[in-house]
């Protein structure tokens, strides 16, 4: 805000769009119930087990809308032609490879990242994609990419997917793409379907000229690529050219 000084206590600092910090405040009004000294900005290197504690319930609790967006996943498979053992249908084999993913279940629950909850968001996306709604489809994308931007590599995928399938209203023959059916009604309301989701969340930083900042915590280029070593193998390659 303009009144008060950019907090900077630490370089680990909120690098999540606008949606995930509304998310962190809310989670904030739960915690101070556990710790309240887990909300101290100034509190650097705190733990405690009361901490630990709230952050994997939460983490956890949040898996339910994974859960859910997995059951819906699985609603959109066609499921007549396999075998008669449970293992054996693809709904069973979806499930458990979505539900016992080590990465979420090990990694996630102690990193405290909710990428269950982020990744329940995208699948629940493409389940609506599948299911023909596609307006709901995009609008849960557009919300997910303002809860965690690292999404925006699969926007493109996105894009070419509702263009085709939501765009394009009429098919020929053969399949291919009737270029004289592209209803421009509908690509302004998914235009503007991203936009009121985009305003919604940068909109108060735009007013406030804050818009610099919110994209120096997003990309936060100035703290060095490989300040924390991600992605060694691509970040080697960059460190040699460096």
């Amino acid at each position: 805000m303009p009144s008060h000084p950019h907090i900077a206590t630490s370089e680990w600092t909120l690098d999540y769009p606008p949606f995930f910090a509304w998310f962190e405040y809310i989670l904030s009004h739960v915690a101070k119930y556990f710790d309240q000294e887990m909300l101290n900005v100034h509190n650097l290197n705190y733990s405690s087990s009361r901490t630990l504690l709230f952050q994997r319930f939460s983490v956890i609790f949040m898996d339910v809308l994974f859960v859910y967006a997995v059951r819906e996943c699985c609603k959109c498979i066609d499921g007549k032609k396999v075998g008669k053992e449970l293992t054996e249908k693809p709904k069973f084999i979806l499930s458990v490879l979505l539900l016992w993913n080590f990465g979420l279940l090990i990694v996630d629950h102690i990193h405290f990242q909710y990428n269950g909850f982020l990744f329940g968001l995208m699948l629940l996306s493409i389940a609506r994609l599948f299911q023909k709604r596609h307006m709901e489809g995009a609008f849960l994308f557009a919300v997910l990419l303002h809860f965690k931007h690292i999404y925006l590599y699969v926007a493109p995928a996105y894009g070419v997917y509702l263009l085709r399938s939501y765009c394009f209203t009429a098919n020929k023959p053969d399949g291919s793409i009737r270029w004289k059916s592209f209803s421009f009604v509908r690509l302004i309301s998914l235009g503007l379907v991203v936009f009121l989701v985009s305003a919604l969340s940068l909109g108060p930083f735009l007013a406030l000229n804050q818009l610099p900042q919110v994209f120096s915590r997003l990309f936060p280029f100035k703290r060095g690529l490989c300040h924390a070593y991600w992605a060694p193998n691509f970040w080697a390659l960059y460190n040699a050219l460096d």
